[in-house]
Parts: C-alpha cells; structure tokens; sequence
C-alpha cells in the first residue's frame, strides 16, 4: 500500500457533510452503514455520503483470497443508471485516496476492487440495467 493510499483523504465539507462523514454507528452494534439523508438539490448530499462511503470502505481490513473468508463487499446504490453514471460514481472516485482503486469493470457488472481487496459493487433503484446486472 503505498503512503497515498494510507493517508487520510484531505477533503473540506460542509457541517452537515462533516457530521455524516465523522458519524458513527451505536457501540455494540453489527458493523455496517445504510442511511437516508434528506435535502434540497445541491445541498451536498451526494457529495457528504461519498466521503462517508469512501472512508468505510479504505477502512476495511486487508483481504486475502486464499483466507477462505468472503470476499468484503460494498454496495453503493443510486436511484437511477443515470445518477450513478454523472454524479453518485464521480464523487466517491474523487473521494478515494489515490491508488486505492485497483481495477474497474463495467459489464456485465460495475465494481470496483479496492487495494485492500474490497469489492464496491454499483447498483440502481430504479431496475436500469444498460450496463449493470439485475440481481434477484
């Protein structure tokens, strides 16, 4: 992993963002994220969960392929093909430190595999499936 990688993203959010990005599950509780976040249209919404999203996942422990563990995946979810393509996608690749992204692949699914072995898997609410497969 190279320093880039290890380094905490330098990022300048607004109070709400710096409030989701620093929030932190109850103690005692399952590790995992999911959330609602409620705004008017550029209020920074996508933007804030970017910065969230990208932080949990570089937190996430090294994973070996030979541990026999399952692979960690994190799912990010956009209400349509469109918004994940111009918007919620963007964002969380500005927000991810350099070289953390190993490789991308968008057919017949999009993800992401992460340097510490994390698979980041796209998805849409909205049943779009151009270049994402449907899952049941």
């Amino acid at each position: 992993m190279t320093e880039a990688v290890a380094r905490e993203h330098e990022i300048e959010l607004f109070p709400s963002q710096a409030d989701l990005y620093e929030w932190e599950p109850p103690a005692g509780t399952d590790f995992g994220m999911c959330g609602l976040l409620s705004a008017g249209t550029g209020s920074g919404k996508t933007t804030g969960a970017a910065h969230k999203a990208a932080k949990e996942a570089m937190a996430i422990p090294p994973w070996d392929p030979e541990s026999g563990e399952e692979q960690p995946i994190v799912a990010v979810v956009a209400s349509t093909g469109k918004a994940l393509e111009s918007s919620v996608v963007p964002k969380l690749r500005a927000a991810m430190p350099a070289g953390a992204i190993l490789k991308e692949k968008k057919s017949p699914e999009w993800f992401w595999t992460l340097h510490n072995g994390a698979k980041v898997i796209f998805r849409t609410l909205d049943g779009d499936v151009d270049s994402f497969t449907a899952e049941v």
